[in-house]
């Protein structure tokens, strides 16, 4: 089985889940992941923010919204994600981190190394060149 019938059959397992449930946000949210690795960002977003009325307090699914945004280049609306994944879980490094790139791309240089400097003080192992490059492009 090649990843697009994987994916395709994880797909209609979902539904199938979601059919029987239609309050499980988990299922809601494994579709927005799914969606996501396929590169179907729109249906990815639709099924975080089904998940996301069902359980507004799951950090991971307000993450991956902020990342399906940026992939879209909706870098507010990416912000406006990460930054709520942050008020549920203020440890949330990858979070911060995301949120610092995007940042970045907005060339919003002091909010993207205030927040690589914070993901970093969370989770030292986030330090890495490619990342130090982004706080100081001189490096």
């Amino acid at each position: 089985m090649n990843d697009m019938q994987k994916y395709d059959k994880e797909i209609a397992d979902l539904k199938v889940a979601i059919d029987t449930d239609p309050e499980n946000a988990r299922a809601y949210h494994s579709l927005g992941v799914v969606y996501a690795k396929q590169g179907k960002l729109d249906l990815a977003v639709a099924s975080y923010q089904a998940a996301i009325n069902i359980n507004p307090d799951h950090t991971q699914t307000y993450y991956n919204l902020g990342n399906a945004y940026g992939r879209q280049a909706k870098l507010d609306l990416a912000i406006k994600s990460f930054k709520q994944a942050i008020s549920i879980k203020p440890d949330n490094a990858k979070a911060y981190r995301n949120l610092g790139v995007t940042y970045a791309k907005q060339g919003k240089s002091d909010l993207a190394v205030a927040s690589f400097k914070k993901a970093i003080s969370i989770k030292p192992e986030l330090d890495n060149p490619s990342l130090r490059r982004r706080i100081n492009p001189q490096l």
